[in-house]
């Protein structure tokens, strides 16, 4: 297949060819939950200056997992990139590794100057996804009627901005939950209508709090089945997916700031981000989703790719001894409908082996701290893979993916 790229798009030399990539962020606008949500709601999300910082109010308190919610100023692309590579023998905390902020870029939050630099990047086309976004489900869980009005306003606000398929180029995925398979079949059919190509979800079980609901209870069948007749896919995304509970019990505290989870036992376990996503995608395949609606595609982004090596091989094992248990072969099920975008730092050699690499990402995570300081640095990771298996994972698998 044959990448052709816009006449002003500068090649990155490593690479040879446009680049695709499946984890990109904006920033958003201070005004993203408030722009478009009726009055009666407004009360839930106030912005303050408090202690010389722009903080934000959620349902009456001071949000605490992302203090520097504004964005400004915020630490430069891949300012944690030689952390992640495991590249920091005076074991630096990420605070100090990060460096002195910057004011944020016109890049971050308008999309016409974000083409300027996918151009300067190589990028032909990205992704882009929440960053605050992703925390607001878990805040207002318990308040649902609150909840759906502030994803509407946040999704109208994103439609504005940035568009869901913006020249072709700057694709973003409406934040949807599904506490309420009704709203959330509403939400779907709204941003299919503008041209949205994938949703966003969060990892996790369903839960309003008090009740919990797998992603595969047929309460969510319509849903599933809308999502796959619009030809879109799911992206589930790293998100606060609710799982401090989980190192609670063992009397860790999970606190932390900037973004960041503290705790050894959190991060041996991944339960931040790989427990969640593992769990979502066994129940999919175990509650019968992908039986049922043999078109969904699911892929996960900024959930590294240990989780899926963990589940493959656990599925193999269980279909080996106990086959009844499955309609077909769940690896193959798993191959057919999944595909994942693995941290940079990830055994991307383990990951072909497991499940191809017509099924593997590229995900920057640009301009995050915590990922690549440019796309392009990805190619430094897939030595072992062939010049047509770097351009399935660099461009070709996201470019199928999207139906472009």
């Amino acid at each position: 297949m044959t990448t052709v790229a816009p006449s002003n798009l500068t090649i990155d030399q490593r690479v040879g060819f446009a680049l695709y990539d499946a984890d990109q962020h904006y920033y958003e606008a201070e005004d993203s939950l408030t722009r478009y949500l009726p009055a009666e709601f407004q009360r839930q999300v106030r912005w303050v200056d408090l202690d010389g910082h722009r903080r934000i109010i959620l349902g009456g308190q001071v949000f605490n997992k992302m203090p520097n919610a504004s964005y400004n100023p915020i630490a430069k692309p891949g300012a944690l990139s030689k952390m992640f590579r495991g590249e920091n023998p005076e074991g630096k905390s990420p605070r100090e590794l990060l460096g002195p902020e910057e004011p944020t870029r016109p890049e971050y939050r308008q999309r016409d100057v974000r083409l300027k630099v996918m151009d300067e990047q190589g990028v032909e086309a990205t992704l882009l996804l929440p960053s605050f976004g992703l925390y607001v489900e878990e805040q207002f869980k318990r308040d649902p009627r609150t909840l759906y009005a502030i994803l509407d306003a946040y999704n109208k606000w994103l439609d504005d901005d940035w568009g869901f398929a913006y020249e072709n180029r700057i694709f973003t995925g409406p934040l949807l939950s599904l506490i309420d398979p009704e709203l959330a079949l509403v939400q779907l059919r709204w941003a299919r209508e503008r041209g949205a190509r994938f949703v966003v979800l969060r990892p996790g079980p369903v839960t309003d709090g008090v009740r919990h609901w797998s992603l595969g209870d047929p309460r969510y069948d319509a849903f599933w089945a809308e999502l796959v007749g619009s030809g879109m896919f799911v992206s589930f995304h790293a998100a606060d997916s609710g799982y401090e509970a989980d190192s609670a019990r063992w009397a860790e505290n999970v606190g932390g700031s900037g973004g960041f989870v503290s705790g050894a036992f959190v991060e041996l376990l991944g339960i931040q981000y790989e427990r969640p996503v593992e769990e979502s995608i066994a129940a999919l395949l175990a509650h019968g989703v992908f039986d049922r609606h043999p078109g969904l595609r699911v892929a996960t982004i900024e959930l590294g790719s240990k989780w899926a090596l963990q589940l493959l091989a656990r599925a193999r094992s269980t279909y080996a001894k106990l086959p009844q248990m499955f309609a077909s072969d769940p690896v193959e099920t798993l191959r057919k409908h999944l595909w994942v975008s693995p941290f940079y730092e990830d055994s991307l050699l383990a990951l072909r082996a497991a499940l191809g690499s017509d099924r593997i990402l590229l995900g920057s995570d640009w301009p995050h701290p915590e990922g690549l300081a440019t796309p392009g640095e990805y190619v430094d990771f897939l030595d072992g893979f062939s010049e047509q298996e770097q351009r399935l994972v660099l461009a070709d698998n996201l470019k199928e993916l999207l139906g472009l």
